[in-house]
């Protein structure tokens, strides 16, 4: 019948306000009992918990122990975010009375030494952060006469490629660019330079280098040659010792 229908409507509404009366009273009356911190890569680490903690105490001089709807979790939040080693934050709070706090960071994959100025961290987005005392990974360098902004677009295109690939990834460790705007390599096997030249075709350039060292280097020598210079077009001229 149709009053039987309206009646159970207004009971499982009723119901449904109930709960979610008695849920915020109970969520209300909790209190914050502690903190975790998750971060992200946190063996590469370009901040720490303690400098974490730090910036919860300059909001809130205490969080365990004052009620749940107290703890400023936005202002947590926005000021981690601030942060210019930080891609990424979210904090919360569980109905336990646990906050969580998420922090993903930057993951830098070349460390800029520019011709003038501090050195400074990249990643793979272009964002540009300071040096960590913190960040342990090693990473690949790239110096030399390195001046704007598209010296670092250069720079970073090439870095890109070379961590995306384990070959590379292991064996170049330095990216030099000369006075003239030309690239060389330095190698972490082999007592060599590499002169990419410009950075047109520079995969394509990388290329001609693996078959060389695939071939050619494993029958002459590692340290036989001075420099493998890849500008020309299908050839590479080595210059031995």
């Amino acid at each position: 019948m149709k009053w039987i229908k309206i009646i159970s409507q207004f009971l499982f509404v009723g119901g449904i306000i109930f709960l979610l009366a008695f849920t915020n009273t109970r969520y209300s009356n909790n209190t914050c009992i502690d903190y975790r911190i998750n971060l992200a890569d946190e063996n590469t680490s370009l901040i720490t918990r303690g400098e974490i903690i730090l910036i919860m105490e300059s909001i809130q001089d205490s969080i365990v122990g004052i009620s749940i709807t107290e703890v400023p979790i936005y202002e947590i939040e926005r000021k981690i975010e601030s942060l210019n080693d930080v891609q990424n934050a979210e904090v919360y709070i569980n109905m336990e009375g646990m906050l969580h706090i998420d922090v993903i960071q930057k993951k830098a994959i070349v460390r800029i030494s520019p011709k003038e100025g501090k050195d400074f961290y990249m990643d793979s987005e272009g964002s540009i952060f300071g040096l960590s005392h913190n960040y342990t990974e090693h990473l690949l360098i790239a110096n030399g006469n390195i001046q704007d902004s598209t010296d670092y677009m250069t720079v970073l295109d090439l870095a890109k490629y070379i961590s995306s690939d384990s070959l590379w990834n292991a064996q170049i460790v330095q990216i030099y660019l000369k006075d003239n705007k030309e690239i060389e390599l330095v190698p972490r096997v082999g007592n060599h330079t590499i002169l990419l030249g410009d950075i047109t075709n520079y995969q394509e350039k990388l290329s001609k280098l693996y078959l060389f060292y695939e071939k050619g280097v494993n029958q002459v020598g590692w340290n036989d040659y001075k420099e493998i210079n890849l500008k020309f077009r299908n050839q590479i001229v080595c210059v031995k010792r």
